[in-house]
């Protein structure tokens, strides 16, 4: 019986973990683009060329306020929802600072990619 209950729990992460991965800049079907709003950035993305059953689903974001730099990593999966937008709240930085920071997309591999489109 433990044997059985282990192997499903087993089983279950690793289901859980398949498939997951990092998006390269170079495999969304169209360059991500930036809006600013007050305490937030939109991340407007496309869906991977190179892996169509893998799905964006997040979005994570790192902010260096001494280099005024904010990069993006972007993950997908099968079977997660698809989205296109991503809305991400930024605390302690006024539209106005954000407007002047860079922004990259930071690709599995460590390999940084300004996101130039930029909709102030």
């Amino acid at each position: 019986m433990y044997k059985a209950i282990t192997i499903i729990v087993i089983l279950f992460f690793i289901s859980c973990t398949i498939g997951k991965k990092g998006v390269f800049f170079k495999e969304m079907s169209k360059r991500p683009s930036i809006e600013i709003n007050d305490n937030k950035i939109t991340l407007n993305t496309g869906n991977s060329i190179q892996n169509s059953s893998l799905l964006i689903y997040k979005i994570d974001l790192s902010i260096d306020t001494s280099r005024k730099a904010i990069e993006l990593r972007g993950f997908q999966a099968i079977g997660k929802d698809f989205k296109k937008r991503f809305e991400l709240k930024i605390h302690g930085i006024s539209k106005k600072q954000l407007d002047n920071y860079k922004y990259f997309w930071i690709n599995p591999d460590k390999k940084k990619t300004e996101i130039e489109d930029l909709i102030k």
